[in-house]
């Protein structure tokens, strides 16, 4: 597939999946740019969520199957004992 999206495909995007776009998460220019630029209705409270907290958002999943969110990851897997059985580590 083509990698490359045309503004008429994100126009498209942004006109059908807008109200899914959770804008608290953006920072403010690019928050403004799509609300000014593709009509996106800001649906979310507006407040911005800390650096603290945004982290948690996140998860990832260890080569052990677990999904874990946040960075406690990067502890996990430094200290995973499947992965360490395995020897990857």
């Amino acid at each position: 597939m083509d990698t490359f999206v045309t503004d008429r495909s994100f126009e498209d995007l942004c006109r059908k999946h807008g109200n899914e776009i959770n804008l608290s998460l953006m920072d403010p220019p690019t928050r403004k740019w799509l609300m000014g630029e593709y009509g996106i209705s800001e649906t979310a409270d507006g407040k911005p969520i800390p650096r603290a907290q945004k982290h948690a958002l996140v998860i990832r999943e260890c080569r052990c199957g677990r999904k874990i969110a946040g960075n406690v990851y990067f502890r996990h897997v430094r200290h995973c004992r499947l992965l360490q059985a395995k020897g990857i580590l």
